[in-house]
């Protein structure tokens, strides 16, 4: 339900912000790159707060113009009523108190009203949660919504001091949103007026960046097709780190992905051992894949993951997803996302590997 409203006011989000004349949209990073994220746009909203002087719903101006570039900005989207959102809330609301965020970040709610009848059941809420958070007021417009990337509830976004949003998508304050970094450091490091790498969050947890550092999950399978070979790593701390790649032969992007991924792997024998996973449990998906395989002339090993029993083990959210492990078992890198260019972000996860040995 809340997907389809998403996408029913993003449109009239984009929309206003074209009229507005915000010149602030740019192109937004990947997890993980080094870019700077966009400008969060100076703009006015209505917000209302359960602790304001009046025992009636009242609403307010809040002009972002005013702490933008400023003070670092931690916001959380929620709907009144959705439990799991309303918990997180409430969490939000308890961490702004702590002494190392108290009027170090501002600490700000979001949530969806089309009407004065709605506010009042928001205020309500508010009353009855104990939450003194200012909640901002994201109308049919869905401004809000889309300048926070924001596409499920309960979901945090971060602008940092210089006023750039850093960090987005974020479900909980526990939620590992990189390798070795929980939302809830990634606002310690904020508060401190650290900078943080551009990262939109897996938004759930756990999720597969919880594995980092940790040993691989054990599991053995079989070739997807009796006609697949397949060449399983040898033992030894001197050989290259596996990646292993979970995809599925129905995904539009796994299939943009698996042939630009295959003639990368081949350039690169011997820097790295590659082994794919996809779900094939049925006389359809075989055939979809046999056919996928000789229509690309795949040359890179695709092992059954029954049932996603495999995928389960490593918290895979989303395909596809790349997962380096090192020679002794440990899970190092995790990599969300495919595409032509593939190989550039592989580039990239080896090269952290290497830079990390050292």
């Amino acid at each position: 339900m809340w997907e389809k409203e998403m996408r029913r006011f993003t449109f009239f989000g984009m929309l206003a912000v074209a009229l507005l004349g915000l010149g602030w949209m740019t192109s937004t990073a990947s997890a993980g790159s080094a870019q700077k994220g966009f400008r969060f746009p100076p703009f006015k909203v209505k917000y209302i707060q359960a602790a304001a002087p009046s025992a009636k719903p009242y609403l307010r101006d809040f002009n972002f113009t005013d702490v933008v570039g400023k003070i670092p900005i931690a916001m959380m989207y929620f709907l009144p009523g959705h439990k799991g959102s309303e918990a997180e809330l409430q969490a939000a609301n308890a961490t702004a108190m702590l002494p190392f965020f108290k009027d170090k970040i501002r600490f700000l709610a979001i949530t969806k009203v089309n009407s004065l009848k709605e506010v009042k059941k928001v205020f309500a809420r508010l009353q009855k949660l104990k939450v003194t958070l200012p909640v901002l007021i994201d109308d049919s417009r869905g401004l809000l919504a889309y300048v926070t990337l924001t596409r499920h509830v309960p979901s945090y976004s971060v602008v940092t001091v210089k006023g750039y949003l850093r960090l987005s998508n974020a479900s909980s304050l526990t939620e590992t949103v990189r390798p070795g970094m929980s939302l809830f450091k990634a606002l310690r490091d904020v508060a401190a007026h650290k900078d943080i790498p551009y990262t939109r969050a897996p938004g759930a947890s756990p999720n597969p960046l919880d594995l980092v550092g940790k040993k691989a999950p054990v599991y053995r399978s079989e070739p997807a097709l009796p006609s697949i070979k397949v060449t399983w790593p040898t033992s030894g701390p001197s050989r290259a780190p596996t990646i292993l790649v979970f995809w599925s032969v129905g995904c539009p992007h796994c299939r943009k992905t698996l042939p630009p991924l295959d003639k990368y792997a081949q350039k690169n024998k011997g820097r790295f051992h590659l082994l794919t996973y996809a779900q094939v449990d049925d006389d359809l998906r075989k055939d979809m894949l046999k056919t996928f395989i000789n229509e690309h002339k795949l040359q890179c090993p695709v092992l059954a993951d029954a049932k996603g029993v495999i995928s389960a083990r490593y918290q895979i959210l989303k395909v596809p997803t790349f997962v380096l492990i090192d020679p002794m078992g440990v899970v190092r890198d995790v990599h969300s996302g495919g595409g032509e260019k593939i190989g550039e972000a592989l580039d990239q996860m080896l090269k952290r590997y290497q830079a990390s040995k050292k």
